[in-house]
């Protein structure tokens, strides 16, 4: 191996060590080929999530998680990118959790995760390429910034509350000229179907 390769496999080994989650390259390479019921067996037993069945916040982390890992399945991410994604899920969640973050501190770590593992003019030390980059952002725009008060309300309430079994009562009020918005329905479409 000639010098430039070993420094090249040197920085990328450095890279790997900075962002350090639950799952490394060599338990990914073992996840990759289970079916999805072995995956969710496998990443609840290795995340801790022993009550997800029961449990709404540990049923949707894991949920998060499964989702994350495939969606990197079909973008066909390599196991050292898939490690780096699901270290980065985790270090945004834990950030959201533990240290109870809002969305433009988190949004900044996301950043300076993706900026110190991808930033580099080597493309071989770098993690992901542009292109992987900006699909990863789209992901994560849609799955976790989109509903980033939800994730904050779920982690950091510390109720464990059985909201299945609880009855309430709801007043409806007798007004036949108000429609409720439906789920996904612009505010411009809402108004012509009024009209």
């Amino acid at each position: 191996m000639s010098a430039a390769e070993s420094e090249r496999e040197k920085k990328r080994e450095e890279k790997d060590t900075n962002l350090q989650g639950p799952l490394t390259q060599q338990l990914i390479s073992e996840l990759v080929n289970k079916t999805d019921d072995q995956l969710t067996t496998e990443l609840s037993h290795i995340l801790g999530f022993t009550n997800h069945r029961l449990c709404l916040k540990e049923a949707s982390l894991l949920d998060f998680y499964i989702c994350g890992f495939s969606w990197m399945k079909q973008m066909k991410f390599s196991e050292r990118q898939m490690s780096f994604v699901v270290n980065l899920l985790h270090l945004m969640v834990s950030n959201i959790r533990d240290k109870q973050m809002d969305l433009v501190q988190n949004l900044m770590v996301f950043i300076e995760s993706l900026a110190h593992q991808c930033s580099t003019s080597d493309e071989e030390t770098s993690v992901l390429n542009t292109e992987e980059v900006f699909t990863l952002i789209g992901y994560l725009k849609n799955s976790l910034f989109q509903k980033y008060n939800i994730y904050q309300h779920l982690l950091r309430s510390n109720r464990d509350e059985l909201l299945t079994g609880a009855q309430r009562d709801v007043e409806v009020f007798g007004c036949q000229s108000i429609c409720s918005l439906e789920e996904g329905l612009s505010a411009h479409l809402f108004h012509l179907k009024l009209q």
